[in-house]
């Protein structure tokens, strides 16, 4: 079993929370009040380094974007590897991924960005774009889950 190591730090508008390793039902425990902010905070989950994620890591991040979002502020996620986006893409979740903002980068300032919606990142990322260029139209976008949570407008 590898164990999940979490590195924060703050910039702005909220927290950038790096993890590393595997998000399952082991590592989860005692993670909720590490995946918190300030009310009124942005957080960000940076994925680049998770290699694994079960359904207790996606409900451990979905009950810490909840808090956020009814807290005032808001809970997105970014970098993931291929793997993880795909169980993110799968369960529906796939719209809390944003692109990467600079304002977020250690020792920046920087106000609150403007998140934008991004697919995964890392190794075997650009093996499956390349994959699909060339090959005709995409397929429609699968449905989403009926019970994936929706962005507040």
């Amino acid at each position: 079993m590898e164990h999940v190591v979490v590195d924060s730090y703050h910039f702005d508008a909220g927290s950038v929370i790096a993890l590393r390793g595997e998000l399952d039902a082991c590592t989860c425990r005692g993670m909720a009040e590490r995946l918190s902010g300030p009310p009124g905070s942005l957080i960000v989950v940076d994925l680049a380094q998770l290699t694994f994620i079960d359904s207790s890591g996606l409900g451990l991040i979905h009950q810490a974007r909840r808090k956020a979002i009814d807290d005032g502020g808001d809970l997105v996620v970014c970098n993931p590897c291929p793997v993880v986006f795909r169980v993110l893409e799968i369960t529906g979740l796939d719209t809390w991924v944003v692109d990467w903002d600079p304002a977020w980068s250690a020792g920046t300032g920087g106000g609150r960005p403007a998140l934008r919606r991004r697919g995964p990142t890392g190794a075997g990322a650009g093996a499956a774009a390349a994959g699909r260029a060339g090959a005709g139209p995409a397929a429609p976008p699968s449905p989403r889950h009926p019970r994936a949570p929706r962005r507040p407008t």
